[in-house]
């Protein structure tokens, strides 16, 4: 097994929260478009977590990144029954140039009518091939490359209390797929050694109580 090694140079959580502003003048008296302009509310009326990181792996280098996550209502300002959604997104750059993109996100609409939840990413990041089958040795260890982009999304719908139905679409792609000149793989040439594609329709049913 690899060994790896983790050092935390930094670590930052907080919460942020941005409330309405004081202005003073009853809710009345201040422009329509500013009381029940559901954009502005999704701007300011939120919670923010951040967590900076770094850490150190043999394959990858030293690796900077950092994560955040914000909290919204995506049911309107007077919507007291809807659940809190969410949204992460972080980032990580790796001293040997890898990179690696990722954005998740779990929002429930007005009155949780739809729960709509996925991700989408990129990475370029390496990992170590050994062969296949009766091949695979660890004397045949060889580093590869590769871009890899990813989407999947899932909407629901729900039908009855506690009970959503619905369906989602996931999407894979790997490409620039570099192994070492004349390496293991590239004697191999198995399936999917030039890049691939998946991509398909999911169907769900999630009971939440």
């Amino acid at each position: 097994m690899t060994k790896r090694y983790y050092l935390l140079l930094l670590s930052l959580l907080c919460f942020i929260h941005q409330p309405k502003a004081e202005t003073g003048l009853p809710s009345d008296s201040l422009p329509r478009f500013l009381t029940e302009n559901k954009v502005l509310h999704f701007l300011t009326g939120h919670k923010y977590l951040t967590a900076p990181f770094v850490f150190y792996m043999p394959e990858t280098n030293w690796v900077l990144g950092i994560g955040v996550k914000r909290f919204f209502h995506a049911g309107g300002v007077e919507d007291t029954l809807t659940r809190a959604s969410n949204s992460s997104v972080f980032v990580q750059y790796s001293l040997n140039q890898q990179l690696m993109l990722e954005h998740n996100y779990q929002i429930f609409t007005n009155k949780e009518k739809y729960y709509i939840v996925g991700y989408y990413g990129f990475s370029r990041f390496p990992v170590n091939y050994y062969g296949t089958g009766e091949n695979a040795s660890l004397a045949n260890k060889e580093a590869i490359n590769y871009d890899l982009l990813r989407f999947e999304n899932l909407t629901m719908r729900k039908v009855k209390p506690f009970t959503f139905v619905g369906l989602g679409w996931r999407y894979f792609k790997m490409y620039n797929i570099k192994g070492e000149e004349g390496g293991i793989m590239e004697q191999e040439k198995i399936t999917g050694y030039d890049g691939s594609t998946v991509s398909g329709l999911s169907a769900a049913i999630l009971y939440d109580s």
